[in-house]
Parts: structure tokens; sequence; C-alpha cells
């Protein structure tokens, strides 16, 4: 066996000893010696890997002064092969193993150079004429030398593996740019047989290994290991000698080398004790090492420690790891077989993929232990395993890529023995039924993706600004194994940076993602990693593929079942008239085919199961509500390669079915609208559909027409956002409605055109150009003066939307100091049809009469106030909309009346059964209007004086809140209210100890929202201070302190919630502090 690298060294390995050999102007010692950690790899590492081989050391000097300028790369070679028949005393031809590291077959460009100065600048390249001729590219005696070789190889059947170096290097002495002073067409023989490994170094560095973890130290240790342990095999079987199987876990002490300096000749070296597995395994059936970046998955390895080494189990141990393709699940399986080698008699490695790969790699199994059974050789090589079932034996055999467990049973091919370990590496989930144990191969975390990266880009020492670029790009790729190794390949192949390859991907994500390095074991590009899959899908169950291709076109990371389900039954919709209709999801666009498909609960578990078979699609649940939902996710790269490879017509269907889905789904009107489920289910999937409408290039043609039913959303949203629902608006939310913005102006109509104007005006901080909005519309609409009956857009809903613009406007011209008189409002606006209302239409009206009802109030007209708001509540009645938002709205304002009036028990005869018909409706307590009709009760019970209830309605939502999962913007603000009252609760009581406690929880609270700073902690702490002093803990107050006590607490308060209980209890407090400071308490 032979091995060739491509640098300055060799290592002839014979049955028990490796020799390192350096190569020309090299040293025995220092030519292996790291130059930074100093670690000498043949004393310091090898003798750990390989405890059975005996390392030596070849030295010589190819300068000038030891070398005659006649002598030659052969003359060297003779010398080495006599000095190693006087060391061992041994015959040549009984070496077993070779190997050759950095030997230019061919030549190298850089001895060529040499060769020309040779002449004139030998003190720069001490190097003797003839030797540089040799080297020379394309030299006739190379030739002759490597041809004489390659006989030497074919007939001895020696194993060849070669070497080469990737990266560039400078010498100190040259002043041009960098170059690969070896290229691979001159490091490698071409042979057959011959294995061919790049190395990510330069010539100098290709022979120095920082650590036993240095990424290009395993490749070189785990062949020679193979060599060695080959070699062992073949040497015993010549003498007759049969290996005894050793103790699993026997370990004893191992001779290992510690090298003397020498400058020339071939040196043994003294022994010193270093401990080692006493055995290697007979049988080594791996075809390939870990790839030489594998990093991390240290627990995972661990786990798999744990269950085959250390548990105890009666009976065959199996173990499956399933995932992704291109999570790494190959690869964990292969390092947990290299580092644990030692503890198998043999370890084989079986191509699952097919019934037909594996038989054959059974067969081929069969043929190399030369069982002789050719009739069976299933059956032959499954005995062969149990033939030592008393014996102390241990088998490792790996299934990989056994991803299609439907099509034939795997099990059948697994031995009796049960002194088997048994890896499953597939793709489907379903593997785990087969073991007792195993693991679901996750993507990699942040830092093992970063770590990953730098390491396969060959990124020495990256810049601040690298690391954020590299983090962004993991990012990109969803910490994907696969995709990062070759985003690292890409990097180091093409020479670009980290921000170069980000502008790539950003601009050209399919070339990129199409990339495959032409040196890796795995020679498919992350595109094309899922293609079988795809095909068999598409293949066994075409509306499996169609229901996956819908998936890669809506958000992939989060589809809920939900969604899906919404299409078996109608969904309320508004027409041109204002009117609420049912609508079916084939009316709204969604095909026949997917509407049965769902509702056809059996068929479409089928499909589900087929696309998560092969680990394309993942399956959680997630709380919604009351109840758990079913969410499907893919892999965003996935999702890519899914809609990359689709024809055009797939790619239409799927992106119209994805927003008709969408679209269907969102209910325009609702007397329960739940803005949180209405969230989970729609938002994050606005965007990408959003992207598909302006893409005729992708789908053949515009798919315009399908733009409407996303603008409703998205404005529905932002209305409800305005509104009072209050869910926080992120820069996602800014950056879709402005989105939506151009694309209105592509797709306009009067209605969203009408909507898109409100949602400006509300969203503007300056009132005049809010007002000139609205006004520039109404003209542009021809609608200054109310409905045109001559334009065929002004119908119901679009007056509707008008009358919201009038209200709008009143409101900005009463900020400007510019008030028209309440009634005026009342006349300015009006249903198309007074007596009869559309269903929006009568929501506008409602909307009017509540600011009306508030400009009567401003304007000390309390009486019409009142007799507005009552009719106005006692409508909701009349149309069965009890317990609504807009009831509890309404009267939420009217019990406001009679609190300014001090008519407390008025206003809890108005809230107190508006809250009852809420919660009939099995209203969810976190939705906006009933939280702040329900702590706007426990403040009027508070006021009451009617504590017990009012603690114990407080108490109860306080918990709720607490465990809700709901959005946080919207419950910390209710909780914090809550906690005040119940605060408020005991310190009204004099309860100061319980008072105290609680307003030091609201305080926590606020500072763990991160409101340090905010006038709304005045009111909590304010009150603390003034429990110190009515509780007597605290002498007197003195009027300068009460005066800057009250100046604090006036400014808290203004948050939302807050603002409905701060103002009674702060003229609370402040009459108590009062009394406190006069003596009076």
């Amino acid at each position: 066996m032979f091995v060739s690298f491509a640098n300055s060294v060799a290592y002839f390995v014979a049955t028990c000893s490796i020799v390192v050999i350096h190569g020309l102007n090299g040293h025995a010692q220092r030519s292996f010696t790291h130059p930074k950690t100093g670690v000498y790899w043949p004393q310091d590492l090898l003798p750990k890997q390989v405890p059975t081989g005996r390392v030596l050391t070849y030295g010589y000097n190819a300068g000038v002064g030891n070398i005659s300028d006649g002598q030659n790369v052969l003359d060297i070679a003779n010398q080495l092969i006599v000095n190693l028949k006087d060391h061992r005393r041994e015959k040549v031809k009984e070496l077993a193993v070779a190997g050759l590291e950095a030997t230019p077959h061919c030549g190298s460009d850089l001895a060529n150079f040499g060769s020309v100065i040779a002449g004139i600048a030998s003190a720069f390249v001490d190097t003797p004429k003839m030797l540089l001729k040799t080297l020379a590219k394309n030299s006739s005696a190379l030739y002759d030398v490597s041809r004489e070789f390659a006989t030497v190889v074919h007939e001895l059947q020696f194993k060849l593996v070669s070497f080469y170096e990737l990266d560039a290097f400078k010498p100190p002495w040259w002043g041009g740019p960098s170059f690969v002073v070896v290229e691979k067409r001159s490091a490698v023989l071409g042979l057959p047989g011959e294995e061919v490994v790049a190395v990510h170094a330069d010539h100098r560095d290709i022979c120095r290994f920082e650590s036993a973890e240095d990424m290009n130290y395993r490749p070189v240790w785990i062949r020679i290991e193979d060599f060695a342990t080959e070699a062992a095999r073949k040497l015993g079987e010549r003498e007759g000698v049969r290996l005894a199987r050793q103790p699993v876990h026997k370990s004893g002490f191992q001779e290992a080398v510690v090298v003397k300096e020498v400058e020339a000749g071939l040196s043994e070296v003294s022994m010193s004790k270093v401990e080692g597995p006493s055995s290697r395994n007979r049988h080594w059936k791996v075809p390939f090492p870990p790839c030489a970046s594998f990093t991390g998955r240290a627990a995972l390895l661990q786990k798999m420690v744990n269950y085959f080494m250390q548990s105890i189990s009666e009976g065959q141990r199996r173990f499956a790891i399933h995932g992704l393709g291109g999570a790494g699940k190959t690869q964990l399986a292969l390092m947990f077989a290299f580092r644990h080698r030692a503890e198998y008699s043999g370890v084989f490695f079986l191509d699952a993929d097919s019934e037909n790969s594996l038989r054959d790699d059974m067969s081929r199994l069969h043929d190399e232990l030369e069982l002789g059974c050719p009739g069976d050789k299933i059956g032959a090589t499954k005995r062969w395993f149990d033939l030592d079932a008393n014996s102390n034996v241990n088998w490792l055999l790996i299934f990989d890529n056994a991803d299609d467990l439907g099509s034939y049973q795997l099990t059948d091919y697994f031995p009796l023995s049960m002194h088997a370990h048994i890896v499953i590496t597939s793709r489907d989930p379903n593997a785990r039924e087969l073991t007792p144990d195993g693991l679901l191969l996750e993507m990699m975390e942040p830092s093992e993706s970063r770590d990953l990266l730098i390491s396969r880009a060959g990124l020495t020492n990256p810049t601040e600004k690298d690391l954020l670029e590299i983090d962004e790009i993991i990012e990109k790729l969803s910490y994907l194994p696969l995709a990062i190794d070759q985003a690292g390949a890409y990097i180091r192949t093409r020479r670009c940076t980290p921000a170069a390859y980000l502008r790539q991907f950003n601009t050209r994500q399919d070339r990129v993602l199409k990339f495959s390095p032409k040196l890796s074991q795995y020679n498919k590009s992350v595109i094309t990693a899922w293609e079988v899959s795809f095909a068999r899908i598409e293949l066994d169950s075409p509306i499996a593929a169609k229901l996956l291709l819908l998936f890669c076109y809506l958000d992939s990371r989060r589809i809920s079942s939900s969604l899906l389900e919404c299409v078996t039954s109608p969904v309320a919709k508004v027409d041109d008239e204002g009117e609420v209709v049912e609508m079916l999801a084939e009316e709204n666009g969604v095909s026949p085919e997917l509407v049965d498909l769902v509702m056809d609960e059996d068929a479409f578990e089928e499909a589900i199961e087929r696309v998560e078979g092969f680990s394309l699609v993942r399956e959680f649940t997630e709380a919604m509500g009351e109840r758990d939902v079913r969410v499907f996710s893919l892999h965003p790269l996935v999702a890519f390669c899914g809609r990359s490879r689709a024809t055009q017509a797939q790619k239409r269907e799927a992106a119209e079915q994805a927003i008709c889905i969408v679209g269907h789904s969102f209910p325009e009107w609702s007397t329960d609208f739940s803005i949180f489920e209405f969230g989970r289910l729609i938002r994050s999937h606005l965007p990408r559909c959003l992207s598909y409408i302006d893409q005729p290039a992708e789908f053949g043609s515009s798919l315009g027409h399908l733009a409407k039913k996303l603008l409703l959303i998205i404005y529905s949203i932002r209305t409800i956002q305005l509104m009072g629902v209050m869910t926080a608006r992120t820069q996602d939310d800014i950056q879709l409605f402005a989105t939506a913005q151009r694309l209105l102006k592509k797709y306009a109509d009067p209605y969203l055109d009408a909507v898109a104007t409100f949602l400006r005006a509300r969203d503007m901080g300056d009132a005049m150009e809010a007002e000139r909005v609205i006004v520039d519309f109404l003209k542009s609409a021809g609608a200054e003066h109310g409905i045109d009956p001559l334009n065929p857009s002004h119908r119901g809903r679009f007056n509707a939307t008008l009358g919201d613009l009038a209200i709008t406007l009143a409101g900005l011209r009463r900020s400007l100091h510019r008030p028209s008189p309440p009634d005026a409002l009342l006349s300015a606006w009006a249903p198309l049809n007074p007596a009869s209302p559309s269903t929006t239409e009568r929501n506008a009206k409602w909307y009017r009469d509540r600011t009306v009802g508030s400009y009567l109030v401003a304007a000390n007209r309390s009486a019409d106030a009142e007799r507005l708001l009552v009719a106005h509540v006692a409508e909701f009645a009349d149309c069965g909309m009890e317990g609504t938002d807009e009831h509890l709205a309404g009267t939420d304002q009217l019990a406001s009346l009679y609190i300014a009036k001090g008519e407390w028990g008025r206003a809890e005869e108005v809230l107190r059964p508006a809250l009852a018909k809420a919660k009939e409706l099995n209203r969810d307590k976190a939705a906006w209007h009933v939280l702040y009709s329900e702590i706007f009760m426990q403040l009027i019970l508070t006021n009451l004086e009617k504590y017990d209830e009012a603690e114990y309605r407080a108490y109860a939502l306080a918990e709720f809140l607490r465990e809700s999962r709901h959005m946080p913007d919207l419950t910390a603000s209710a909780l914090y209210t809550t906690l005040s009252l119940l605060a408020r609760i005991a310190h009204e009581q004099c309860f100061y100890d319980l008072a105290a406690s609680r307003w030091q929880e609201c305080a926590t609270l606020g500072h763990s929202l991160d409101w340090p700073g905010d006038p709304d902690l005045n009111i909590p702490l304010c009150a603390l201070e003034a429990i110190e002093f009515e509780s007597g803990r605290k002498g007197a107050c003195g009027k300068g302190e009460f005066e800057e006590w009250r100046a604090r607490l006036r400014r808290g308060g203004g948050r939302e919630f807050l603002g409905v209980v701060a103002g009674e209890w702060k003229r609370r407090l402040e009459e108590r502090m009062r009394c406190v400071c006069e003596g009076l308490m």
C-alpha cells in the first residue's frame, strides 16, 4: 500500500513502523513542528492515534554542502531504502505501506524558477541545480521516477493516497504575488484506486499541525491508522496467525515514540509509556472519513456514547439518526465510528438508500470476507456476525441513507447477533420505530455554525466586520450544515470575502446554492440535495407534491393547520354594498382539489405523512387561544429549492393558491374578532405573498388581479392597531404597509384608496398635513359633499369609510382649534339609507355617535351626551350585538360619563350587563376591549368600596395575564394596571404591609419591562413613600417634601389601561398624604 501527499514529506508505514521523511530543504523535526504551538506531531500526536505503530524519522540535507550537484531524486530514494534495510534488516518488498507527501510528480513552478536563478541567486534557493532540474516541470528524470513508481504500485498492490495543497504560498525571498507551489496536477499521479485529498494549507504548512483537533491532521492520521491496521491483518494472515478479538473496553500501555533530532539517516527513538487501546478492530469497511471541517455536535455524539458504551441493555442495540437532508446525519455517524473504532471488532458502513444498493453492499462484504456461499450471500453475511455469539466481540453496522423505509423491510438485513450495534441514518422520522433510541438531528447552533464556516472558508484571522457578515450568512442559511459547509467552500474556492458572498447570495441565490465543491465527499449542491426526495413524492403522490409546493410559497417556517382548515368553511366577507356575506373558499379562488384534500382527513394525513417521511416538512404544536394547533415547518432553503425546481405553470398555480388561501382565511367581519388568532394565521404569510404580485417573468404574467385580497388584510391590520386593539407595530408592519401603498398606486381601488387615506391621516403626527391629505382625497374622489350617486364605486362600503374620514377630519380640526359644533358632525355624514344602513355603515354610525358624545361632554352638554349614548347602547340589543367590541366601547363611554358626574352606581349598572354578555359569548379575556372594560369595572367596584369583589376579579385577571401566551405589549400594561388596583385596594384599607408588597411588585414589573425613568413608575414609587408616612415609619412630612412628592405623582398614569385607574387614585393618594402632613391621619 502506498500513500502520496503533496508537499515536502513522505511516510513509509511497515507492519508496525511509520517512517516520516521531510522534503527538499526540509528538516527531520522542524518540517513537522507547528511554529505557534510547538507540536511535533510524529511524537506528540501520532502515537496516540496509532499506538501499535513505531514512528521513525529519516533525515537528510538537500543543501549544497551535503549533496553533490550530480545527485537527483532517485539517488536520495535509494539512500532511504538502504537505510531502511540496515535499520530493520528487512527486505524492501516486505514493506507493507508507503506514503509520499508534497512530492511534485509533474514538477513545480517554484523549482522551475529556482533552476533559472540557481547560478546567480543560490543564496535565496539553497538547492543543487541537479535537484532543481529534476523538479522542473515536465522533466524527464521526474517522469522516469513517476513511471517506475506507478509500476511498483501496480505490481505490489499498494494503496495510494495523494494529498495536495490548496492555499497559495509566498516565500520570504519572493517579491511577486503568492502562488500554489505544487498544483494538483503535479501532486496527483492519477493511478487507479488512488485516493486524492485536498488540504487547506500552503506548501510549508501542509505537514504542520497545531493540535490533535487540527482539521488538516485528521485525514492524515486516519489514513495512516487504516494502513497500519490493514498491514497488521495481512501480516497475521501470512504467518497463519488469527488476531484474537479483544474485550471492548480493555486498555493497556503502548510504546510511543519520542523522536530525536537528526541531521541524516534513519533514526529510531527512545520509548515512553502512553496509555492507549490494546488492540485494533479487524474489519474496517468504511468508504470515507468524516469531512475535515466537521465541528460541534459534542452533545449528540455523547448521547450515542451513552447509549452504546455506557448504558446497560439486554439484546441488540439500535440507534436512529433522522432529520433533513444536509443536516449532517452521515457525518455524525462517521464521526462516531472513527472516534470509537478501537472499541469494535469490526465497523461496516452499508448504503441503505435502496434495497438494491444494500444488497450490493452486503454481497460485496460477503466476497471480502470470503464466506463462500454464492447462493445466499445476504444470509451468509448475516450469519457470519452471529458465529462468535459467545465471544467478547462487538460489531458496529451503519445503515446509511435509509430514506425510503416504505419500499423494503430494512430489518430483514439486520444480523441477529446480540453483540451488534446498529446505527440508522434516515430522512424518515419513522426510522425511530425501528430503534429503542435515537435523535432528531436539528440545525447547528449559531456558535457551531460560525466555527464551521470560518474553518471551511479558511479564514484564519477574521475581522469584526467579517464576523458580523459570517453571522448574517449563517442566519440566512438557517444553520443548515451542508449549506454552511458549501458556503465556506465557495468563499475559499472563489477567494472572496464574507461580504462578497452575501452580495452574491442576495442577488444570485439560485446560482450560489447550485455551487458544489469539486473535492467534497458530498458531491451534491444545496439546491440538489433534496431533488431525489422531491422527485419521489411527485412520483408516489402528486397531490402531496402539490401540497408541498404550496407550503414552499407560504411562510415556510410556520404554516398553521388552522390556516389550511379555513378552506373547509365559509368566511365572512364584506361586499361593495357594505353587507356581510359568507363566502366559500372556491369563490375566493381556492382550488376545489385543495379543498377536497383538506376536508378528507385520511387523504390529508397521507399527504402530510408522505412529505414528513423525507423530513422535508416538520410538525409541532403551539397554543392558540384555548387550544393547541398543529404547525408545519420547512427549512427556508428547502422551500427555496422547491420553488426553484418547479415549472413556470406550477409556480404560478402555487403562488395563486397561497394568495387565495391567505385571502380567504381573513374574516373581514366578526362580532368576536381576535387580533391574536388573526395575526398567527395570516400575518407572517403576507410579505411573501405580496412579493409574488409583480413577477411576470417568474409566473408568466402578473398576479395583480389578486392584489386586492392582500391589501384588504394589510389595511385591516393597521385599522385594528389604530382603533384600539393594542398590538405592537413592528418594523415589519411599517415595511408591509409601505409595500401595500406602492401596490395600491398600481392597482387602484376607490374603497382601498379611502381606507389608505384614513390610515395615513391617523398615522401622521402633523394635524395640518393630515387634514390636507383627507381633503385632497375627498376632492380627487368627488366626495367633498358626500356620496356621488352617479359614481358606481360610491356604494355602501365606500360610504362607511367616508364616515370614518369625516369623524377623523372633525377631530383634526378640533386639535387645530377650529372645531365645528358637535351637532354639525351628525349632519356631516349619514348612511345611504339611514333607516336601514348596511352593516359597515352601521358601524361607522356607532363610531360617529360615540365621538359626538365625547364632544358634547367637552361642551358641557352632559344631558345631550347621555341621551345620545343611552340610545347608542340600546341599539346593540336591537341587532343582537351585545357583548361585542362596539357594545363594550359604547358602555365604557357611557360609564365614564356617569363617573364624571360622580354617579359610580349608575356606571356599574351600565357596565356589568355588557361584561356578562361578553362572557356569554366566550370572548377572549385578552381581547383589548374586554380587558379595558374589565379593568374599568374593577375601578368602579373599588370606588364603591366593594373591595372583596374588586379584589377577587383583579386577582383572577392578574393570574390569567401572568400565564397568558398573548402578545406581551398588550398584556404587560394590563397586568401592571391590575396589580396597581390590587395594591390600591390593600392601601385603601390600610393593610400597609400587603399594599407595600403589591406596590413593590408593580415597580419590579415596570423595571423588567424596561420602563426605568417612565413617569408611570412614579405611581407605585410615590405610593410606597406614602405608606412610610401613613404607617408612622417615617416622621412628619414637610411642605417642601410634599410638594416635590406631589409633582412626581402627577406626572404618572399616561400609559394605556393605567390611565383608566390613575386619575382617581392619584387624587385619593394626594388627599391621604395631605392628611398626613396636616396631622389628620
